[in-house]
């Protein structure tokens, strides 16, 4: 925990937007939706992702009501703004480790702020069974991510609603897309809407260092009958993955890492590191190589090493991108 981390009785959470044209890139800022009882652990940045194509969207709602419990500014990329061009299967970004498409639309923007956050919502409502297809879209220009893991050691929350089924389905498939980039999913919130409105969250979190659970009650605001317009069940399991993602983001050691995660990062770490001398005779062939090594994850054994790294505690090795 940050030493000039304060616990305060009231404190004011930002609502002003501030709003960049491209890719419906919003950063907020200034004062208002007051919380009781947090403990704010600094100025962190949430990038949120929402698949929803409408511009009045419960899912981007529920998502910038978790961003704002967080006590962190946050920025949005939502689909009915963002421009986001189809994967042509060419399959240029694993050879060369960059996608021909970058020139046509946001993603290059998006990916950049998606590497400097400090915490990512990653939320999609239910179509069909499953993410939208313009988040669909999205995660397909993502293929070479899944490789490379540029998230390791950043926290995420996924979020998705429904008015019917498929909520289980779909809430497993953003978490495996957020994994196989590397972030360490510390909580899955699922919201049914309708008359009957309910929600459920799973938190995630590493016991390491002080005793997790009790550091999770610490980290959660007073949710109390006194909740205005918002559903009850709905906010409370919103406040709890807050409270998950203000932890972890406050907390690096707290971040979980599954085993199949683990597994995930050898497996790469392996094959590229095969690959890396090969990179002096042919740049051109193995580009996801030179992307791993220039992220340093070839001087790391495991993720915790490349979450220690990123939190500056190895000196010799690079620190996350900066803002």
């Amino acid at each position: 925990m940050d030493e000039e981390a304060v616990r305060v009785q009231e404190i004011y959470l930002p609502t002003t937007a501030l709003f960049c044209r491209r890719g419906s890139k919003t950063v907020i800022s200034g004062q208002g939706v007051k919380v009781e009882n947090f403990v704010l652990g600094g100025a962190d940045l949430i990038t949120i992702i929402c698949g929803s194509p409408s511009g009045k969207s419960r899912t981007l709602n529920y998502a910038e009501e978790t961003a704002k419990m967080t006590g962190a500014s946050y920025r949005v990329y939502t689909a009915s703004d963002w421009h986001i061009v189809p994967c042509r299967g060419c399959h240029q970004c694993f050879e060369k480790g960059r996608c021909v498409q970058n020139e046509k639309d946001d993603f290059p923007e998006l990916l950049s702020d998606l590497r400097q956050s400090d915490g990512i919502i990653f939320a999609s409502p239910v179509y069909a069974g499953t993410v939208t297809g313009q988040m669909k879209i999205l995660i397909d220009r993502m293929s070479v991510l899944l490789h490379e893991m540029p998230l390791i050691g950043i926290p995420a929350v996924v979020l998705t609603t429904s008015s019917g089924n498929h909520l289980e389905e779909t809430l497993g498939y953003l978490k495996q897309v957020m994994e196989w980039m590397g972030a360490s999913v510390v909580a899955e919130t699922a919201i049914r809407s309708g008359l009957d409105a309910s929600g459920t969250c799973r938190r995630y979190l590493q016991a390491a260092g002080p005793d997790a659970s009790g550091m999770c009650r610490r980290y959660q605001p007073e949710v109390g009958p006194e909740t205005g317009e918002k559903d009850q069940e709905p906010f409370q399991a919103l406040s709890l993955a807050a409270g998950a993602l203000r932890l972890a983001m406050d907390n690096p050691d707290c971040l979980p890492v599954p085993d199949r995660l683990e597994a995930h990062f050898r497996h790469q770490n392996r094959r590229y590191k095969s690959q890396i001398p090969a990179l002096e005779y042919f740049p051109n062939l193995f580009g996801e190589a030179a992307v791993w090594k220039a992220q340093g994850y070839d001087r790391c054994e495991t993720i915790r090493d490349v979450i220690a790294m990123r939190a500056g505690k190895h000196e010799d090795l690079p620190g996350r991108p900066t803002r």
